[in-house]
């Protein structure tokens, strides 16, 4: 880390919380490059954590107050300064952003044990919030895996996944698949997670793109994922499955074919649920012809490249979750030179990938970012990343 980085941030700690941080510790963002809203259906992701980080400068304190600091300005509360007490650690709206590592407590202390103390946190975040790279999931597995280690916890990658995950069903009330939770804790260099949110059983699988580069676009069209169609888009496969269960004995959707898309028509009777298992299906074919295809001793980058464009369709048409700015930046980034383009994360606005043949990359981002401009009245953020390890101390 830059040494003018730390002894600024150790000023600006010792301000807010007049003493000095004793710990730094960062998680990384995450993608998922195919497999999208798999995740809760029990299906197979293909996610990668990415070199954008959230920071936490941690101190001990000797009473139970847990008082904690973002660096962010959409952090959506009514202050960059929260506390919250070890005695009560109920979920309240205006914390915001805090509601997040308060509510990890919270589910550790109910299920896992009483942390005795409280801590001092000073979070800055690189990670564009709200935008579909888990700005959240990597905050809560960062505070998961400081609490742990320095707490002495002794909670396993498993139990870290399990509990941040509980964090934001039960105590923000969304109800996130696991694979958010699972790539940032289990992230390894220059490697993508194919991980079975069925059985939690996964492979690391190298992903090398050789002469092209992946990068993130930010359409700066902000979602909350509390507020979008996200739950809605869980009943519809919720109420599909039930349906479907009449008829095969399953325990998720995408333990179906696709050779069965003719019959599910007729069992559904309904075109929106129809078009929402259908996506379901077809996004687990790509998983599996996406990893099959990396897996070979010289992967086709044009295979890789129509599967990708081929999800994004899907999302769009089938599973209705991309909206006007996920469907222009990827228009527009294939116009300015790349070979494929989706949206990543929940959707609703946020983020897309895309890939770019590296000599290409000068040219590529003002053609977009000029484009973006002019069609959307937005300026767009690129991201030149690189896959990276788990959250850890540094």
């Amino acid at each position: 880390m830059d040494q003018q980085l730390i002894l600024k941030t150790q000023e600006e700690f010792k301000k807010i919380f007049n003493t000095n941080y004793e710990y730094i510790y960062r998680a990384p963002a995450r993608t998922n490059i195919i497999g999208e809203h798999l995740d809760y259906n029990n299906g197979l992701v293909f996610p990668c954590a990415i070199s954008l980080y959230v920071y936490a400068y941690i101190s001990f304190r000797s009473d139970k107050k847990i008082c904690l600091y973002t660096t962010s300005e959409k952090a959506g509360s009514t202050s960059k300064y929260i506390e919250a007490d070890l005695d009560n650690l109920a979920y309240t709206e205006a914390h915001a952003w805090a509601n997040y590592p308060i509510g990890l407590v919270a589910i550790l202390e109910k299920y896992h044990g009483k942390l005795g103390y409280g801590f001092n946190v000073y979070y800055d975040s690189k990670i564009p919030v709200g935008c579909g790279l888990s700005s959240s999931a990597a905050i809560l597995v960062l505070t998961a895996t400081f609490l742990n280690e320095i707490y002495h916890l002794s909670l396993t990658p498993l139990d870290i996944i399990k509990y941040t995950m509980l964090t934001e069903r039960e105590y923000i009330k969304v109800n996130s698949g696991i694979m958010d939770e699972a790539i940032i804790t289990l992230a390894r260099e220059n490697t993508c997670l194919l991980l079975d949110c069925n059985t939690l059983k996964y492979d690391y699988i190298p992903f090398d793109l050789g002469e092209y580069q992946l990068l993130v676009l930010n359409t700066n069209k902000h979602r909350l994922l509390q507020e979008s169609k996200y739950n809605e888009r869980v009943s519809e496969c919720t109420k599909a499955l039930d349906i479907l269960k009449e008829h095969y004995q399953i325990n998720s959707l995408t333990e179906l074919s696709v050779k069965e898309l003719a019959n599910i028509k007729t069992f559904l009777n309904d075109d929106v649920l129809y078009r929402r298992v259908k996506y379901v299906i077809s996004e687990q074919t790509r998983v599996l012809d996406f990893t099959k295809e990396l897996q070979k001793v010289q992967p086709d980058i044009n295979v890789l490249a129509n599967i990708l464009n081929a999800g994004h369709l899907g999302l769009k048409e089938d599973y209705e979750v991309s909206g006007y700015h996920l469907d222009l930046i990827c228009s527009l980034s294939n116009a300015a030179g790349a070979i494929a383009s989706r949206m990543t994360g929940a959707g609703f606005g946020g983020c897309a990938i895309s890939i770019v043949k590296k000599d290409l990359i000068e040219e590529y981002m003002p053609k977009l970012k000029e484009a973006y401009l002019k069609a959307s009245g937005l300026e767009c953020d690129i991201y030149i990343v690189d896959i990276v390890g788990c959250a850890k101390r540094i």
